[in-house]
């Protein structure tokens, strides 16, 4: 079996998690993480751990990349699962616009000017 060398990064749950080690997860809107259970949920990675029964647990999550997030200032109002590219000021804002190049995306909410964490994340939004 494979192992991982890198530490997870440890959100809490929004619900209880009890027995779903190894399942897959997104962050919600309120930065909690809840079981991706549609295509449509921007998962972020899979539970690493055993949480314990209860919503506010605390779970660990395995992100892309080798669990690396990174800080940006914001240049906007930027959510939680927000794809992210830059502004003409270099700073990090939200996009949905086809061909704009994508460095990441947001794994806490930001208002402008505000330091924020990302996941690193590369494409050419489609």
């Amino acid at each position: 079996m494979a192992t991982t060398s890198e530490n997870p990064k440890t959100f809490k749950s929004a619900a209880t998690l009890l027995n779903k080690q190894f399942y897959l997860v997104y962050i919600s809107a309120k930065g909690v993480v809840t079981i991706a259970s549609a295509a449509t949920h921007a998962v972020m990675g899979a539970i690493q751990n055993a949480p314990q029964a209860g919503a506010g647990q605390n779970v660990s999550v395995a992100l892309p990349f080798g669990n690396k997030t990174f800080k940006a200032i914001a240049g906007g109002s930027i959510s939680i699962g927000d794809k992210l590219t830059s502004d003409g000021n270099a700073k990090a804002i939200a996009t949905t616009t086809q061909n704009n190049y994508v460095f990441g995306v947001a794994i806490e909410p930001a208002d402008a000017g505000d330091i924020f964490e990302y996941m690193p994340h590369f494409e050419k939004h489609a």
